[in-house]
C-alpha cells in the first residue's frame, strides 16, 4: 500500500516535470541527436530528468498555492488535474511525440548499471519497512509539522506550533500528502522519500558520463552506491539533508550542461527557481541559495550580457514564487522567530590553543567516522592543486565542480568549528552531505574518458576496491541497526518508547475536550520542553499542545505561561534540583511524568497533580 501511494505521488511529479520540459521546448525529438535542455542518451535518462525536475516543481507550486490559502487536498488535486490535462492535450490534439526511442544502432549500456543503484535503494527501503528510526529532529519539527498539516489540511497559521525553528513546510508537505493517500499517519513511511531522492541523485551522476559504455557506467554506479552507503544514517531518517543533496546535484547537473542551442534565460530561470526551493526547505539554507546565486552569476557572466530584454520576463516565475512566500510569512504564519546563524556565546568560549585543538579534533573525527568521504574530498583538493599550473586549460564545468567541492564543505565545516558543536557523527555529517553527489558529478565529468580507456586488470582492480568499500559501509549499516534503540515505532511493543506512550495515552483520557497543554521540563539551567521524552509525548498529544518548542531562562518562564495560557502543565524530562520544580515549588520524582492542573495565573496557583507513569 505504501509503495502504491508513492508511485501515485511520483507519477504526478513525473507528469509535472514532463510538461515543464515540454513547455520550455526541452523534450528531445531524438535522444541520439538531442541538443535540448538536458542532452539525453536514452529514454531512461529522460525519465530521471523529468522526475527530478517534476519532484521539485510540483512541491514548489503546491507550497505556493497552499501559502495563498488553498486547502492542501484541493491544491494537490488542482495541480494534478492541470498536469494530466496538459499531457492529454499535447499528445492527442497537437500530435506531438513525447515518448521517443533511441536509435537501435546506438549501442548503450545505461540500464544494467542503473539497476545496481535501484537494487541498493530497494535494500534501504526494505530496512525502512522493517525498522523505524525515530530521532530527535523528527519530533522537533519534520514529523510534527507533517502531522499538523495532515490534521488540519493546511499549513500552520501561527508560530505557536513550531516556534523554535525557522523552517518551512516544504518537506513536511510531502509527508502529509503521503499520509493523505494512505488515509492515516505512518511515520515509518516518510524516510522512503530520502531513499528516492538519493536514488535520483545517483542517476543524475550517471547521466553526466560522457562515454556511455557498460564499463564506465558500471564503475560510476559503484561509486554512487559507495557514496549512497556512506550516507546511510541520513537516508533512513526523515530529515531535509537528502533532499538538499538532491537539489545541489540537480543544480550543478543543469549548470554544467553548456548546450549553446538552449536559451540561457530559460536555464537561469529554472536554476533561480531551484535556489528559491533550497531556501524554502530550511531558513538557514538561504545562505546556500545566496552562495549558489553568486556561483550562477560568475558562471554565466558573459552570457547574461547577451540575453535579450524580453527573455527577462521568464524571471517573473521565481518572482511570483517569492511573493507567495513573503505573503505567507507576513500575513499567514506571521513569523517572528529568527535563529542566529552563529551562536555568539560560543564564539567567545575557549582560548586560541583550545580552538586549534578543537579544529584538529574535528578533522580527526571526520577521518575516523567518514573515512571514505574524507579521502574522496582530499582527492579533489589534490587534483585541483595538480591542475593549478594549467588552470586556463580546464573547462568551465571542471572549474565549477572543483570550486563547489572545495568551497561548500569548507564553509560548512568552518561554521561547525565556529559554533564549537559537540562531535557527533550525524550532526557533522549534515554539514557536508549537500555536496556528496556533486562529488559523483565531478568524477563522472572528469574521469569518464579515462575509465573508458582502462584495461581489464585496472577495471577489475578498481571494481574490487569499490566493492570492498561498499561491503564495509553496508556492514557498518547493519552494526548501527543492531545497536539502535528504537527497532520498532509501535510504542506498545518497544521497551524504550512504551512508558512515554502509556503516559501520553493516560493523559489523553484525563484531559477535557480541547484542553490546552504546555509541556515543561528542564535542560541545564533553562526551563524547556526539548528533552526526548517531552518531544515524543508532545508529538502524541499534538492536538492539545500549545507554546511550541522553547528553552527559556527561569525568569522568563512566567512570560511563556501567560503567552501560552495552558489549562494543564505536563511535567517530564525534569531534574530533581532543576529550575522547573523550584519555579513551581513542587516536590516530585523525576522518574515519572505528571499532569498538573492550573487554577489561576496571577498569582500562579496549581490544582490537582496526577502521576502518569
Amino acid at each position: 500500500m505504501i509503495l502504491y501511494c508513492f508511485s501515485i505521488i511520483f507519477f504526478i511529479c513525473w507528469l509535472s516535470g514532463l510538461i515543464l520540459l515540454d513547455q520550455m521546448k526541452a523534450v528531445p525529438s531524438s535522444f541520439k541527436d538531442s541538443k535540448a535542455f538536458l542532452p539525453t542518451n536514452n529514454s531512461f535518462e529522460f525519465l530521471v530528468y523529468s522526475l527530478s525536475i517534476g519532484t521539485f516543481s510540483f512541491f514548489i507550486l503546491l507550497l505556493s498555492l497552499t501559502h495563498l490559502g488553498f486547502k492542501l487536498s484541493f491544491s494537490a488535486g488542482l495541480l494534478s488535474s492541470l498536469f494530466f490535462s496538459s499531457l492529454i492535450y499535447k499528445v492527442f490534439f497537437l500530435k506531438q511525440d513525447l515518448f521517443t526511442t533511441n536509435s537501435s544502432s546506438d549501442k548503450n549500456f545505461f540500464y544494467l548499471p542503473a539497476l545496481l543503484i535501484i537494487f541498493y535503494a530497494g535494500y534501504l527501503i526494505l530496512i525502512k519497512s522493517i525498522f523505524y528510526f525515530p530521532s530527535w529532529d523528527h519530533f522537533t519539527y519534520w514529523l510534527v509539522d507533517a502531522k499538523e498539516i495532515f490534521i488540519h489540511d493546511h499549513l500552520r497559521t501561527t508560530a505557536e506550533i513550531n516556534n523554535y525553528f525557522n523552517y518551512t513546510s516544504f518537506l513536511p508537505l510531502q509527508f502529509s500528502l503521503l499520509y493523505q493517500l494512505l488515509g492515516s499517519i505512518k511515520e515509518e513511511a516518510t524516510g522512503i522519500f530520502s531513499v528516492i531522492y538519493l536514488s535520483l541523485s545517483s542517476m543524475l551522476v550517471l547521466s553526466v558520463n560522457k562515454v556511455q559504455t557498460f564499463k564506465t557506467n558500471f564503475i560510476l554506479s559503484l561509486l554512487c552506491i559507495l557514496i549512497f552507503s556512506c550516507f546511510w544514517n541520513l537516508s533512513v531518517v526523515s530529515y531535509a539533508e537528502a533532499f538538499t543533496a538532491f537539489c545541489f546535484t540537480l543544480f550543478f547537473r543543469f549548470l554544467i550542461n553548456d548546450s549553446p542551442q538552449f536559451d540561457v534565460a530559460k536555464k537561469i530561470t529554472f536554476l533561480i527557481s531551484l535556489l528559491i526551493g533550497i531556501g524554502f526547505i530550511k531558513g538557514p539554507f538561504k545562505i546556500y541559495s545566496i552562495f549558489l546565486l553568486l556561483f550562477l552569476i560568475v558562471y554565466y557572466a558573459r552570457e547574461i550580457k547577451k540575453i535579450k530584454k524580453k527573455s527577462f520576463l521568464y524571471l517573473l516565475i521565481p518572482v511570483l514564487i517569492l511573493i507567495s512566500q513573503l505573503y505567507y510569512r507576513l500575513y499567514v504564519w506571521r513569523e517572528h522567530i529568527e535563529i542566529p546563524l552563529v551562536d555568539e556565546r560560543r564564539l567567545l568560549l575557549g582560548t586560541i590553543s583550545e580552538r586549534l585543538q578543537y579544529i584538529l579534533d574535528t578533522f580527526a573525527f571526520l577521518f575516523k567516522n567518514h573515512p571514505v568521504m574524507s579521502v574522496l574530498y582530499l582527492f579533489v583538493i589534490l587534483y585541483a592543486l595538480m591542475k593549478i599550473k594549467n588552470w586556463k586549460q580546464n573547462s568551465k564545468s571542471s572549474i565549477a565542480l572543483i570550486s563547489a567541492l572545495i568551497l561548500f564543505p569548507g564553509i560548512n565545516i568552518g561554521y561547525y568549528i565556529l559554533e564549537m558543536t559537540s562531535h557527533q557523527s550525524q550532526s557533522l555529517s549534515r554539514y557536508v552531505t549537500p555536496t556528496f553527489f556533486v562529488l559523483g558529478l565531478f568524477f563522472a565529468n572528469e574521469f569518464s574518458q579515462k575509465i573508458s580507456s582502462w584495461g581489464k586488470k585496472t577495471t577489475i582492480f578498481v571494481t574490487l576496491i569499490l566493492s570492498l568499500l561498499i561491503h564495509k559501509e553496508v556492514l557498518r549499516t547493519h552494526h548501527h541497526i543492531k545497536n539502535f534503540d528504537f527497532h520498532d515505532w509501535k510504542a506498545s511493543s518497544n521497551k524504550t518508547l512504551e512508558p512515554m506512550s502509556s503516559a501520553a495515552l493516560k493523559a489523553a483520557t484525563l484531559l477535557p475536550q480541547n484542553a490546552r497543554l504546555l509541556f515543561v521540563g528542564d535542560i541545564d539551567t533553562s526551563i524547556s520542553n526539548m528533552g526526548f521524552s517531552s518531544l515524543i509525548q508532545r508529538y502524541l498529544l499534538l492536538p492539545n499542545s500549545v507554546g511550541g518548542l522553547y528553552r527559556v531562562p527561569i525568569d522568563k518562564f512566567s512570560d511563556k505561561l501567560f503567552t501560552a495560557k495552558p489549562d494543564f502543565l505536563y511535567l517530564t524530562d525534569f531534574t530533581q534540583d532543576g529550575p522547573t520544580l523550584k519555579f513551581l515549588n513542587l516536590n516530585l520524582s523525576n522518574e515519572h511524568s505528571y499532569l498538573v492542573k492550573i487554577e489561576s495565573f496571577s498569582p500562579l496557583k496549581l490544582g490537582a497533580i496526577t502521576e502518569l507513569n
